[in-house]
């Protein structure tokens, strides 16, 4: 039998996924500039640790966007195979 639930599930993830990798882009350039200006501003460059672990924001930003979209896409999948197996 048909259950139209085992389209919409499986779309919903992608269409959450394709939400969060375009509004994540649009805020990638505050975090970039962000990034780039913390450790000027506050004179910390001296300290070379602080700055290190400023360079990685950009990095650890892009990782939790792509989790994030990962995540919304697994979702929508597993919750398409339970429909379709006939959970909720």
């Amino acid at each position: 039998m048909f259950n139209l639930r085992t389209i919409l599930f499986p779309l919903g993830g992608v269409i959450g996924a394709v939400l969060i990798v375009v509004l994540g882009l649009a805020f990638s350039g505050t975090v970039l500039s962000f990034a780039a200006s913390s450790g000027s501003d506050t004179n910390i460059g001296s300290f070379s640790g602080v700055q290190n672990l400023n360079d990685l924001q950009p990095l650890i930003y892009y990782m939790i966007l792509t989790i994030s979209a990962l995540a919304s896409l697994g979702g929508g999948v597993i919750a398409g195979k339970r429909a379709a197996a006939g959970g909720g």
